[in-house]
């Protein structure tokens, strides 16, 4: 038979006490002699955010627990999205230390409000999240997103050299200085594949600006200039108000204004109810609920409030938004979507806009307005009350 091993009742008061996690913690964490030995079971580590989390209720030890404090506790990705235990990559940590300072962020945040957008309603029209279009504009996110957001601002980086696309012309400059990935990526500090992602159009805009750095360090954003409308007053062109005398053959016409969604603390238009831009307010993001809405936007963004302005219309929110602007026939939007669901009224002559000063603006772009959802009604009136013709749409055979 074989012999069982027993303890003597000296050996069981020499042994060493079952760990216990919620008696024995502040012991663990106070002894060095224990945190030595417990750092040498988990590998040697010395960092908190990695040990291991115990339940004290159970005793029971979570290998995956990740601590609140450490980097991984909470990500995005690029379109918002929150990521749980995935540590930064090396990229993530680039572009973290570039975002607040790399120039090409700030001109892409000044081409936005140049164009009168806000994050969010920037952010509908090219289909990214609000958060998205905040990290461009930090300098996260990944290269293709901020391809489409500069396509739709309608601007470039200019100074890399020739080429249609920006990935084709970081790689005609590459090759042009003479570089290989590999040697590129001695020189910038970041991988081949790194390199190849970039130029395939993928990848984060840390390495962008890692790759601007050594391939073109005087790179730029060209922004969209903005026309100079007003001779008088060129700090601020957009700061026109339509004068009283156009807008009694407005409210003539068109009865009562229920909604004006660019209004002006110093404007004379008469609405029920304005959205001002001096009070937080976007008339880009907010909902146009009204039987008739009158519209004079900036000149410098013309097609994106006619854009709206239409999607206003086709949602049933408003049963007639008339919008006052500069005639645009060279935008595919006149021909595609204008010219077949809209009336245009040519204005004869030029308009006197006013001016915060009180004087009058010299207008040289010859204005249109245009309506949908006018009544035959409504047309007829304006004809009467207002200088110029409308024109007939044209059918739309496309469909």
């Amino acid at each position: 038979m074989k012999a069982t091993k027993t303890s003597s009742p000296a050996n069981r008061t020499a042994r060493k006490p079952d760990f216990n996690p919620g008696a024995q913690q502040s012991q663990f964490y106070t002894e060095p002699g224990v945190k030595k030995d417990f750092f040498k079971t988990i590998g040697g580590r010395t960092d908190f955010d990695n040990l291991p989390h115990v339940e004290p209720s159970t005793g029971s030890v979570s290998a995956n627990h990740c601590h609140r404090s450490s980097p991984c506790a909470h990500l995005e990705d690029d379109n918002g999205v929150a990521m749980q235990n995935s540590p930064p990559s090396e990229a993530a940590r680039t572009d973290s230390k570039l975002s607040d300072t790399h120039p090409l962020c700030r001109s892409l945040r000044e081409a936005r409000e140049a164009a009168e957008l806000s994050e969010a309603s920037l952010g509908i029209r090219v289909g990214l999240t609000c958060q998205t279009i905040k990290r461009l504009e930090r300098g996260l996110g990944s290269i293709g997103n901020l391809i489409t957001v500069m396509g739709e601002l309608k601007v470039q980086i200019a100074d890399i050299g020739p080429g249609k696309t920006l990935p084709e012309k970081l790689q005609k400059r590459r090759i042009k200085l003479f570089l290989t990935p590999h040697k590129l990526s001695t020189e910038a500090g970041i991988s081949p594949e790194a390199i190849r992602n970039v130029e395939s159009g993928n990848g984060t805009l840390g390495s962008l600006f890692t790759l601007l750095s050594v391939l073109a360090p005087k790179a730029k954003l060209t922004t969209p200039k903005r026309p100079a409308v007003d001779p008088v007053d060129k700090a601020d062109p957009d700061s026109r108000f339509t004068p009283p005398e156009f807008m009694d053959a407005i409210y003539d016409a068109f009865g009562q204004i229920d909604l004006d969604p660019c209004a002006n603390d110093l404007s004379t238009v008469k609405a029920c109810r304005r959205i001002l831009l001096s009070e937080g307010g976007d008339g880009l993001a907010a909902c146009w609920n009204g039987r008739f809405v009158f519209v004079n936007p900036p000149f410098s963004a013309i097609v994106a409030w006619l854009e709206y302005a239409h999607a206003q219309w086709r949602a049933g929110h408003a049963e007639t938004i008339a919008c006052l602007v500069p005639i645009r026939t060279d935008h595919r939007f006149f021909h595609d979507t204008l010219r077949h669901q809209a009336d245009i009224f040519i204005v004869r002559g030029r308009v006197g806009f006013e001016t915060p000063s009180g004087k009058k603006q010299s207008n040289f772009q010859p204005l249109v307005l245009v309506v949908f959802g006018a009544t035959e009604r409504q047309k007829a009136r304006y004809q009467k009350a207002a200088d110029g013709f409308w024109i007939d749409r044209v059918a739309d055979t496309s469909k």
